[in-house]
């Protein structure tokens, strides 16, 4: 399987304090990752940080939502929201989606397949 990452939008983060999320049952991320079982990624790979994140910069959730119906097996944002990114299985889909994000004027890094 290919997987190319599409990197977007940097933000400034200062002021916010999200809620922690309480101790609950994690999956094994290292066992995760490595399953590059994108649709797992989706259901077990959570960052905690989006929730109140998105509630203050709905923005931020539009772009995780429009890298997934362009065809993102996965996106997520990164840490505390510096950048959102997709997982692409297919070059062209990362290819496209990364275009259409510059012409809305984001700043985008697409890496190649690994």
């Amino acid at each position: 399987m290919e997987v190319t990452f599409c990197y977007l939008l940097r933000l400034d983060g200062s002021g916010l304090r999200p809620r922690l999320p309480h101790a609950t049952a994690r999956p094994d991320l290292r066992a995760l990752v490595r399953s590059n079982d994108l649709a797992r990624w989706r259901a077990e790979l959570v960052n905690d940080f989006e929730r109140p994140i998105f509630e203050r910069y709905p923005e931020i959730q539009t772009i995780k939502e429009e890298l997934l119906e362009a065809g993102a097996g996965y996106a997520a944002m990164s840490g505390s929201g510096s950048a959102v990114f997709g997982v692409f299985e297919d070059e062209d889909k990362a290819t496209a989606a990364a275009e259409d994000a510059r012409r809305q004027g984001h700043r985008v890094w697409q890496g190649g397949a690994f």
